[in-house]
């Protein structure tokens, strides 16, 4: 039934929608009642005198639609009915004076919500309007207004400008403006870029290209990350997507044109006449409603201010514009007005010049790359007022061959599925001529390299025709000095502020930035002034300091009389649990005519692994002068002399593959390489540095502690599975690498790789801090140099290290059988070869018919790889913060589940490697790297694995295959010169 207005109802109850009903009409003397019906909104409106139906129509369709969108109980309704009759009517409704039905779609709101919600992730709290600069040319004051935003964070904003010379125009001057956000913590990008440059294109600065947006850690040297803010002018913008054409910018035109008139405006495009309807402002009109009158303008007045506007637009593909005059609310979407108070007709450019007749769909559809990126941006910014306030999606576009290469960028990168979906649903809606695919790429405003990256072909395509990823600079204008290269550090990029200052007053700003960087000053508020502290707390001190001392000293004494009768036991190195893989002496070498390797070579020209003594090194004794302490794992030792090897003689890899034991038998680097030759990217060097065990934390421990940035390559290939990222286990792997020495000597500045150009610092290039903090540092090891000759268990150190590591083991479960696809180290096999490239080659082939006669089979349910199985946690961390290196580095991350058996592939096993496939494809997405899923190529495929869990040589050789044609890996998008640059 229909509910009165003026009832008391619950709260919650239909009285909501009635308020919305109310604020949504907003003329007084008129009485309403709702009601719902399934997907129908049903209205009625009475009063004294009936409202009119044009009002009623034209206020509600622009609430729905703009300014008051429906209630969320309200969002699936699909149609809105609305009745008009006097107040004395009957109420069993026959005598209505009019009915008007309204359509609403809700799939096409809801897409314009995805659609911006693409520029606007995070948001802070609403901020006040800014003030007025009294002084745009005084940094300082800007920075006020920023910190007025992002002040409450404890971000620290400073700015500078910085004189550009335009590639556009020799003899104009543009400037950057350079914003600096200072904290004690790392500041998200994601949370401050958008209100910064909301907050910079409010402030309406003139003179300005754009303006780069610096986080940065208080006391580091460089900037955590950067962001850059196109400051182009809003005129500018609308004047721009005018001249295209585009409806809305010129609505917007003519609406700030004809406010001082008390007229808006709204358009629509017919053909190729574009209809203007000028109606009074919604406050105008209500005010008449209650007796004030309002003069509306006459046609020549109007005509005089909007026709010059559209002659110097010169809109594309409009040929003439009707404008109509109408004395009440009206929306462009009711089509031509009844009665209009007058009609103006207006030939437009276009209309003699056949250049400008054709539309911008028209040129799009014929090639026309600016037309096609205009419209594709149009698309993706469906919010006018969002993209003039913070700049929106930004796309550009090259060709090249039969493929189109679009790049998206904005201030948080743009959400691939989003992006990506609208973008080749419409490029395939548009069917260009001789284009067969589209490479679409998102990045973050500033950033060289794409955060992601996604093909389409809409036709089939042969491998000939795959092409590198084009360059796309930061903006379309010459924008290269925006990014600053890693040697740059936070006092380069900050260019001297254009406002002079005494002498003193600089020496003093200097000095307090220097003090402040050590990390030792701070700035000192009154309220946080510190405490008196009384001198009896000093006596106290003294006494606990003494008594700690006596203690340590006793606990000395009882442990080295311990460790004096203790006795390692026989094979505390080696793991109860790890089991060899199963010699097998009948094993043929590697023949290209046998059967079983007809499935590792195609038809397009498979290559075969190079046979093992050609490019091979023992894992016992690697080539190299490699020497420094070791890791507590002769493996991981070795890997390490094979890459210092390897980076003295080939140089650095383009692609370097990481992971466990999997990734060390799983990927052919040889054969990587052949097959992307073949893909046309030759000379590639690829190199493979799996370790046993390896997790997570042990792979995020190597790039970014154990390797130097310029050791690093432009590729990472991390394969694995999800064992690595069970934060439930114990990683012992991890806990015995930072036990060690060698890690000891990684925190202490020392590396195990060095490059031969790369040599140690000397005084003279170090700064006042950091000689500062290698003198602590020799003060700390001349103490520990001379409490050791006091201490009875320092001589003792190795046995007090082993009896650890023997106790540590003990708490296994040596009882609970194992087999070697679980096992944390690799074991051994007499077919098993190093190449130097860093690849286990093994020929062994996987049998479960005799395996399983030598070995127990391990379910899922004992498998302590999978023990409480838990992937958030200390792996995932480590998962985060290797992609933020990568995002550091520019360097690409590819995630390669390596194929499993169903062997070993059991109900528990499964679920878990569903929970983690799901897990990895979300984080994909929202990091911002590739994951591959290749668990499940080959489960019976027996020949390709050495165990149920590891690949020997063939199945290595077939992955490297599939990898190199993988269609999800934008192998061109690469930055190394060697895929780049075929």
């Amino acid at each position: 039934m229909l509910l009165n207005a003026d009832r008391q109802v619950p709260v919650g109850s239909q009285l909501s929608i009635t308020q919305w009903a109310y604020q949504a009409l907003g003329i007084p003397g008129i009485e309403l009642k709702v009601r719902v019906r399934e997907t129908q909104l049903h209205i009625s409106c009475e009063g004294r005198q009936c409202p009119d139906a044009t009002v009623v129509m034209a206020r509600f369709s622009q609430a729905i639609h703009q300014d008051f969108p429906l209630p969320d109980q309200l969002k699936t309704i699909e149609r809105v009915y609305l009745y008009g009759r006097h107040r004395d009517d009957a109420e069993d409704g026959e005598n209505l004076d009019w009915t008007v039905r309204l359509e609403v779609n809700p799939s096409e709101l809801h897409k314009q919500e995805r659609l911006s919600s693409l520029q606007r992730p995070l948001r802070l709290p609403t901020s006040p309007p800014p003030t007025p600069l009294t002084n745009p040319e005084d940094p300082r004051e800007i920075a006020r207004q920023l910190e007025a935003i992002v002040g409450h964070l404890g971000i620290r904003v400073k700015v500078s400008f910085k004189d550009l010379e335009d590639s556009q125009s020799l003899n104009q001057q543009y400037r950057r403006l350079w914003v600096l956000c200072e904290a004690t913590y790392t500041p998200d990008p994601a949370l401050l870029g958008q209100p910064i440059a909301q907050r910079l294109r409010e402030l309406q600065l003139r003179g300005f290209r754009d303006a780069a947006i610096l986080g940065h850690v208080r006391g580091e040297a460089r900037p955590e990350w950067m962001l850059r803010v196109d400051l182009t002018p809003i005129d500018r913008i609308l004047d721009t997507w005018s001249h295209w054409g585009d409806v809305g910018a010129i609505a917007e035109q003519l609406n700030r044109a004809l406010a001082d008139r008390q007229l808006q405006v709204s358009a629509a495009l017919k053909e190729y006449t574009l209809h203007v309807f000028c109606t009074p402002q919604p406050g105008v009109f209500a005010r008449r409603d209650v007796g004030e009158t309002f003069p509306f303008p006459d046609r020549e007045s109007v005509a005089e201010v909007v026709a010059p506007i559209l002659e110097r637009l010169s809109p594309r593909g409009i040929v003439g514009a009707i404008v109509y005059g109408i004395d009440r609310p009206y929306e462009a979407a009711f089509g031509e007005p009844t009665s209009p108070r007058w009609v103006n007709w207006l030939n437009l450019p276009a209309s003699g010049n056949s250049k400008l007749a054709k539309s911008t769909l028209s040129l799009a559809q014929d090639g026309h790359l600016a037309a096609l990126a205009f419209l594709l941006e149009r698309l993706l910014n469906p919010d006018l007022n969002q993209k003039l306030l913070t700049g929106g999606i930004r796309v550009q576009i090259r060709r090249k061959a039969d493929l189109l290469h679009v790049m998206t960028e904005a201030l948080v990168c743009p959400q691939q599925t989003q992006v990506v979906e609208s973008v080749s649903k419409f490029l395939r809606q548009l069917s260009l001529t001789d284009i067969l695919g589209v490479r679409v790429y998102g990045r973050r405003s500033g950033q060289k390299q794409p955060r992601w990256s996604y093909g389409v072909d809409f036709k089939p395509r042969t491998a000939s025709n795959r092409e590198m990823m084009p360059e796309f600079a930061a903006t379309e204008t010459d924008m290269g000095d925006l990014l600053p290269s890693p040697e740059w550090t936070v006092l380069d990029i900050r260019p001297a502020t254009t406002a002079p200052q005494p002498g003193w007053q600089v020496f003093a700003t200097q000095l307090h930035d220097r003090l402040q960087s050590t990390q030792l000053f701070i700035d000192r508020s009154p309220e946080k002034a510190p405490s008196w502290v009384p001198h009896h707390r000093l006596a106290t001190a003294l006494v606990w300091g003494i008594s700690g001392l006596l203690l340590v000293g006793i606990a000395d004494l009882v442990l080295s009389s311990a460790l004096d009768s203790w006795k390692p036991a026989a094979s505390t190195n080696t793991p109860t649990t790890a089991l060899s893989v199963p010699d097998d002496p009948e094993i043929e070498p590697i023949s290209p005519s046998t059967a079983a390797d007809e499935g590792v070579f195609d038809s397009s020209g498979f290559t075969t692994t190079p046979p093992p003594a050609s490019a091979s090194a023992s894992a016992a004794a690697p080539a190299g002068d490699y020497s420094f302490p070791t890791f507590n794992s002769q493996q991981f030792d070795n890997q390490l002399a094979l890459y210092n090897q390897y980076l003295k003689t080939v140089g650095v890899p383009d692609v370097l593959v990481v992971g466990s034991s999997r990734s060390l038998r799983g990927i052919d680097p040889a054969t990587l390489e052949t097959a992307l030759a073949r893909e046309g990217y030759p000379n590639v060097r690829v190199f493979n540095f799996g370790i046993n065990g390896a997790t997570a934390q042990v792979v995020n421990l190597l790039l970014k502690q154990v390797l130097t940035p310029k050791q690093l390559p432009k590729w990472i290939i991390w394969a694995d599975g999800a064992r690595a990222f069970n934060s439930g286990r114990d990683d012992r792997t991890y806990e015995a690498i930072t036990l060690s020495e060698g890690y000891k000597q990684t925190l202490n500045g020392a590396k195990p790789i060095q490059f031969p150009e790369e040599t140690v610092e000397t005084p003279v290039d170090k700064s006042f801090f950091q000689l500062v903090r290698d003198r602590y540092q020799n003060i700390d090891d001349a103490l520990n140099q001379g409490l050791s000759q006091y201490s009875a268990t320092y001589p003792q150190r190795e046995t007090l290290r082993s009896a650890i590591f023997s106790a540590i083991s003990a708490l296994g479960k040596p009882s609970t059988p194992d087999e070697p696809g679980n096992s944390q180290e690799v074991p051994s096999d007499p077919t098993e070869v190093y190449h130097a490239n860093g690849f286990l080659d093994l020929s062994v082939r996987f049998d479960p018919k005799t395996y399983y006669q030598q070995y127990s089979k391990v379910t899922g349910s004992y498998d302590g790889d999978y023990q409480s199985f838990q992937l958030r946690g200390k792996q995932a961390t480590a998962l985060y913060s290797l992609v933020e290196l990568a995002q550091t580095y520019d360097i690409d991350l590819v995630f390669v589940n390596l194929p499993l058996t169903a062997e070993y592939l059991d109900a528990v096993r499964m679920k878990h490697e569903r929970d983690f496939q799901q897990s990895m494809l979300r984080s994909s997405k929202e990091l911002g790297f590739i994951f591959r899923d290749l668990s499940q190529l080959w489960p019976t495929q027996h020949s390709y694995f050495s165990d149920p869990s590891h690949l020997n040589r063939y199945g290595a050789a077939a992955v490297s295959e599939k990898l190199a044609r993988d269609p999800m890996i934008p192998w061109s998008a690469g930055s190394a010169d060697s895929i780049n640059n075929p």
